[in-house]
């Protein structure tokens, strides 16, 4: 339907008669109403009598379908498995061929990627794609209750330190490494029948880490940059300002030493007198030490650190700024590319540097205080990971019973009973599997057993057997069987019976035997499955194919 057009209601079209009635003309009434003159012409007329007026085929998904959807697709976003389109697809195919209608999809090629694009243009408001980014195990872990809390100390001291109205007071402060190749996002223009699109990228030499401190106001502070190693050769200072510090270490990473000579001789000064002052930092060792918080107390510096692993949900420099330095540094590295350098010198990149802070506008840098919550406050802001489901007292994530043992998902959809998917679709968009402990099988045949093991372990294996007490003989039997006929064999792959830092694996219904590392990735994530889930069992495609 295109965008001006628009289905009247009943009482518009009423009114528009009653307005007939008493004598107005057809363009008079439709600058009353608002509906297009034929329109209005054709209604009066009787043309359209006992029928109700729409545009368009029937929609694919009804309403229903839609809310639930995408409220599964928030829901899975907020527990750290987002889904990508072709996810997406595979949702909705399942659900057309559970409730099959007269469409525009194809039911049996599913959905197209047209539709798809569709779906998201109607919800761009709820939804939108974007490139996902890797997380640490410890960092998904961190939870609501840590986040509030954190918010309730900052607001306690911005009232007490009257800091509600004050951004060039508040600073963070915080530290990032460049090294390696920087590799810029921008797009680039390619002939038509160009598969690729490669580019050469440039290296920077060694490591360095930028120290750096923004304030909520848009004010960045002169960084120091330390170098790994030693000092670039020549004059380091040549081209960038002189307030700015060079430092080295061994492995270019800053220490405690490193850390105090910042905030006496660099932050302090660029503060100035101007008290009170909040900085907010991370819980990094160099940090939280005796002597910066002394210093800080005798300069009435006032002090806030973030919570362990949530640096990048809350503190403004890693969510904001820093991505938007790096982009710009690996940015103009790539235009030197375009003048034959391959290899960044440490004594070019100071330069580069301060031309990319240069780019980076105050109102980006207070920005990253808004997206945080910092200034303005605002402790909604920042949302955590929603935690799986747990039992009271267990360690187990949902009682067993509740779980199929199976697929690792609850037997009752808890998200029915949220009401964010509809009964109808229970089957269909379930929660993520609930990690369970599954004690390995010692007796399956599958089990890896090293190739052919060394002298060393020969002796220790023969020690541990004689210490080793009756009540355990029968499993070192049953491991040492496994490891001869390991040992005896021939990989069906490779054909060969050595290469001892490969590890073996045999099928649960015949005597063949392969590497690990000689099969392909489908059939390692069989083998891999075999072992997690004791009642899945590895069948290698030679019984397969006799089956």
């Amino acid at each position: 339907m295109p965008r001006s057009q628009k289905i009247h209601s009943k009482e518009e079209l009423q009114m528009a008669f009653s307005l007939r009635n008493q004598g107005l003309s057809y363009r008079k009434i439709s600058d009353e109403t608002g509906i297009p003159l034929a329109t209005l012409h054709d209604h009066l007329k009787g043309k359209y009598k006992g029928y109700d007026t729409s545009f368009g085929r029937e929609k694919t998904l009804t309403d229903e379908e839609e809310d639930s959807l995408i409220n599964y697709l928030h829901y899975m976003a907020g527990r750290g498995f987002p889904l990508s389109r072709q996810n997406l697809k595979v949702l909705v195919f399942e659900i057309l061929k559970r409730r099959p209608r007269p469409t525009a999809v194809n039911i049996d090629k599913g959905p197209s990627d047209r539709f798809i694009t569709n779906f998201l243009k109607r919800h761009k408001n709820l939804l939108s794609l974007r490139q996902s980014h890797s997380l640490e195990s410890c960092r998904a872990e961190v939870h609501q209750g840590q986040i509030d809390h954190f918010y309730g100390l900052l607001k306690s001291m911005m009232e007490s330190l009257q800091l509600q109205h004050s951004p060039d007071s508040i600073y963070n402060m915080d530290e990032s490494g460049f090294s390696g190749r920087l590799v810029s996002s921008k797009r680039v223009i390619m002939p038509k029948a160009s598969r690729h699109a490669y580019q050469s990228q440039v290296s920077l030499s060694g490591h360095t880490t930028v120290v750096q401190a923004i304030s909520a106001s848009g004010r960045a502070l002169p960084p120091m940059l330390i170098f790994s190693g030693c000092m670039p050769c020549g004059d380091p200072q040549a081209g960038i300002p002189n307030n700015w510090m060079m430092r080295c270490t061994e492995s270019g990473f800053i220490n405690t030493e490193i850390f105090i000579e910042w905030f006496t001789e660099l932050f302090l000064p660029s503060v100035g007198h101007k008290r009170p002052v909040l900085l907010l930092l991370d819980n990094l060792s160099s940090h939280w030490n005796p002597n910066f918080i002394d210093l800080a107390k005798e300069n009435n510096i006032d002090l806030l650190f973030f919570p362990s692993h949530a640096s990048h949900l809350l503190q403004p420099l890693d969510v904001v700024y820093f991505h938007l330095l790096k982009q710009k540094v690996a940015d103009l590295a790539v235009s030197l590319g375009y003048l034959g350098c391959k290899t960044l010198p440490r004594l070019t990149f100071p330069k580069l540097l301060h031309q990319a802070m240069n780019q980076i506008t105050g109102s980006s840098i207070s920005s990253s205080f808004l997206d945080t919550g910092i200034y303005p406050f605002n402790n909604k802001a920042v949302k955590a990971l929603q935690p799986a489901p747990k039992a009271k007292n267990s360690e187990v994530s949902l009682p067993s019973d509740d779980v199929c043992n199976e697929c690792g998902h609850s037997k009752e959809n808890s998200l029915v009973k949220l009401g964010l998917v509809s009964k109808e679709l229970a089957n269909i968009l379930v929660e993520p599997p609930v990690p369970q402990k599954k004690e390995r099988s010692k007796k399956r045949t599958h089990e890896f057993a090293e190739a052919v093991p060394s002298k060393s372990q020969e002796k220790k294996q023969t020690k541990k057997q004689k210490k080793t007490e009756t009540a355990h003989e029968t499993e070192v039997h049953e491991e040492a069987e496994i490891a001869d006929q390991s040992m005896d064999a021939l990989c069906e792959v490779c054909m060969s019976s050595g290469l001892s830092w490969y590890f073996w694996v045999g099928c649960d219904t015949c005597t063949r035997w392969f590497h690990y590392e000689c099969l392909p990735s489908s059939v390692q994530t069989d083998v891999d499955i075999s072992l997690v889930v004791p009642e899945k069992m590895f069948i290698c495609n030679v019984c397969k194919a006799e089956e």
